[in-house]
């Protein structure tokens, strides 16, 4: 058994777990005669079970579990490209954020340091912003006419 796996004994409807040493050796104490079913598990390894009888003290021996192969099916890693100017950001927009806006206006909310309050855009700290759609000018009033499949990114200048 590896450090930190999983070990509960059960009887009935009654669980008790366990830790055990470093090298796997467990022991538990205050356990009353009768029959319980031993599961151990660990992340990476099949669960291990055994029906046992407690009658007195009892060694079960060396107990190795088997490990388990677990595929994934499809694995998708996005990310947000932004680069940072001195005096600019720029976002590209992915195909599963476009999904998350109703306009280029909503796109807004979700850049940092950008708020949109009664359709208005601001900086934090009430600057104004210049806006760039795919590299044309836009005014604010313009945004909420922009649909998100038409948008690849999203330059604001502070």
């Amino acid at each position: 058994m590896y450090c930190g796996s999983s070990c509960r004994g059960y009887k009935r409807d009654i669980q008790r777990s366990f830790k055990q040493q470093y090298e796997g050796d467990f022991r538990i104490d205050g356990i009353r005669k009768g029959s319980y079913l031993l599961s151990i598990s660990f992340i990476g390894f099949r669960e291990y079970k055994k029906d046992f009888r407690i009658d007195k003290n009892i060694n079960l021996g060396k107990i190795i579990l088997q490990e388990e192969v677990q595929s994934l099916n499809e694995l998708v890693i996005t990310g947000k490209t932004v680069k940072r100017f001195s005096d600019k950001k720029e976002y590209k927009i992915t195909a599963k954020d476009k999904e998350n806006y109703s306009d280029a206006l909503s796109a807004m909310e979700y850049l940092p340091r950008i708020k949109v309050v009664n359709q208005q855009l601001m900086l934090e700290g009430g600057k104004a912003v210049k806006i760039l759609i795919n590299g044309v000018h836009s005014a604010t009033i313009d945004l909420s006419t922009i649909s998100p499949s038409n948008i690849d990114k999203i330059e604001y200048y502070t």
